[in-house]
């Protein structure tokens, strides 16, 4: 080989070298904040990633914290349920019983445990679909001394995936408890992921997210995702119940609700939701579920109210919900 070959050959295994490192990421070298029940945390998102303000609407109406990588489609966001001192076994039946029910995949879904300093954490691997691509969620749930923290990265299945996960595992190990937060206590303020129960002697129905979604020209789609449980001695699906004893208005007009055979592709996350919702479920037990209604393009900027059947859920005050569009 000549010495000319050489210099081209050592040349170019350092680009490779420097091309791989930037590949592999790493963390930002700030941390962001996030408060869940009145505790205050903080942690490293992976570096060139933003953190999205209106994250509620972007992602999920239940999440404390969202972020997007500002240079592929990744994106994250953070819920926090109140579960104080739940120990490595519980933790483990509690998230595998919730995924099973999510995702419809029982037994499928393999643990791998780690710890956060002292709490223990899980986490689990599931797929989803973002503008009809493939996802892969990466599911951390970290039982603090209060709470269960549980982050979602999706990330696109491409060859990157791997690294991204490796930087997934690293920023959750940055989780860090920061004090007690300052509660916001004014008129009109949400806490915790309820926004609202409907109750009788059959059914508990517990609201704890919504969303709209672009659908067509004339229509948007107002996803009510919300948790029921049977505390009758009979089965019945969510969604019957549901559509018993509320009817949902945008202002003055009724909405259509709508059925998941009628709604061809969706992400599966809704998916899988709207067919917990369908299915039947057995007394005593409880599950996360989902509705959908058409929304005119013409009312989407109108009050969203959830209005009780009197017969149905006596007693029982109509629920209003924050318009984002407005």
């Amino acid at each position: 080989m000549t010495q000319t070959s050489w210099r081209v050959l050592v040349v170019f295994c350092l680009l490779l070298l420097i091309l791989t490192g930037c590949g592999q990421g790493k963390l930002s070298a700030e941390t962001v904040s996030f408060t869940g029940n009145e505790i205050a945390y903080r942690f490293s998102l992976p570096e060139k990633w933003e953190a999205v303000e209106a994250y509620k609407e972007v992602f999920n109406q239940a999440a404390v914290f969202g972020a997007e990588d500002s240079q592929s489609t990744a994106r994250m966001f953070i819920r926090v349920e109140e579960v104080p001192g739940l120990a490595k076994e519980d933790l483990l039946e509690t998230t595998q019983t919730t995924l099973e029910e999510l995702y419809s995949v029982e037994g499928s879904m393999t643990p791998t445990e780690f710890e956060v300093g002292e709490w223990p954490g899980v986490y689990y691997l599931a797929e989803s679909t973002y503008k009809k691509r493939k996802m892969w969620v990466h599911l951390f749930y970290v039982a603090t001394d209060t709470n269960l923290v549980e982050f979602q990265f999706y990330s696109p299945d491409d060859q990157s995936d791997a690294k991204r996960k490796a930087l997934f595992e690293q920023s959750v190990q940055t989780l860090k408890e920061t004090g007690v937060a300052t509660t916001d206590t004014s008129e009109g303020a949400t806490t915790g992921n309820d926004l609202g129960t409907m109750n009788n002697d059959i059914v508990d129905l517990q609201i704890t997210g919504y969303k709209q979604v672009d659908w067509t020209t004339e229509e948007d789609l107002l996803v009510l995702r919300f948790t029921c449980v049977n505390v009758s001695t009979a089965s019945f699906s969510p969604k019957e119940q549901w559509s018993k004893g509320i009817k949902a208005t945008a202002g003055s007009t009724p909405m259509t609700l709508v059925s998941l055979m009628d709604l061809g592709e969706l992400d599966s996350e809704i998916k899988t939701l709207l067919e917990a919702g369908e299915d039947s479920l057995e007394a005593g037990k409880t599950r996360e579920a989902a509705v959908v209604y058409l929304l005119p393009k013409a009312d989407r900027t109108k009050e969203l109210l959830l209005t009780p059947d009197v017969v149905v859920f006596p007693e029982k005050e109509a629920i209003r919900l924050a318009n984002n569009n407005t």
